[in-house]
């Protein structure tokens, strides 16, 4: 029975997927972007921006991996100030770049189906036997 509970359930490697995708397609949409229209900012501070976005994401999205509650907490409030963030700029985002709004949208929802899983009830009973146990 410890081996079930210890098994990382089915849920959270797909929302862990999901997470990866979503990133990838972020950063493809970003790219797609700027090849596209260009932009002013310099390309050291660009690169040193990607990079920063993807070490950031990789660290919660490999701490979720591992069983972190925090982790997937943070991730999903960060996600919801994202979301709320792209929803205000996506209409004007349709009228400048449609493949664009489009990854966007597609992310979103990548993202959706990525808290859904991490948080339905196999992924919230996997998270809470991963708890360090408190000393008494």
């Amino acid at each position: 029975m410890e081996a079930a509970i210890t098994a990382k359930p089915r849920e959270v490697r797909i929302g862990v997927l999901c997470l990866w995708v979503a990133l990838a397609i972020g950063l493809l949409g970003s790219l797609q972007h700027i090849v596209r229209f260009g932009t002013g900012v310099s390309p050291v501070v660009l690169c040193c921006s990607y990079l920063l976005t993807v070490l950031f994401s990789a660290f919660f999205i490999h701490k979720i991996s591992q069983g972190r509650s925090w982790a997937r907490a943070t991730y999903l409030i960060l996600l919801l100030l994202g979301v709320a963030i792209t929803a205000r700029g996506l209409v004007d985002e349709f009228s400048l770049d449609s493949v664009a709004a489009m990854m966007t949208v597609g992310r979103v929802v990548v993202l959706a189906c990525a808290a859904y899983q991490l948080f339905s009830y196999p992924s919230d009973a996997w998270f809470a036997s991963r708890k360090p146990a408190v000393a008494r």
